[in-house]
């Protein structure tokens, strides 16, 4: 690799660090629509939506907690623990 692969590379991982943020912040819009479609379901329905919108919001929460854990890392910071 020429000594100008290294900006490449750190060019590519903000991009990709850029990508997960704003994936988490999709996940989570998502949550909120299909929270807002519920009401319009059955019951049993509802039911299958709201886990749906946990298991999103828990991916938005990975998502934001992994780019905080890099950033941290980047920064110089020990990692937090899993909460």
């Amino acid at each position: 690799m020429g000594s100008n692969s290294q900006p490449q590379v750190v060019d590519l991982f903000a991009k990709l660090i850029l990508l997960v943020a704003e994936d988490s912040d999709h996940w989570e819009q998502a949550a909120d629509s299909c929270e807002n479609f519920i009401q319009c379901l059955s019951r049993q329905n509802q039911e299958k939506m709201a886990l749906n919108c946990a298991v999103y919001r828990e991916r938005a929460a990975l998502l934001r907690n992994s780019v905080t854990d890099i950033m941290d890392q980047i920064d110089g910071h020990e990692p937090k623990a899993a909460t």
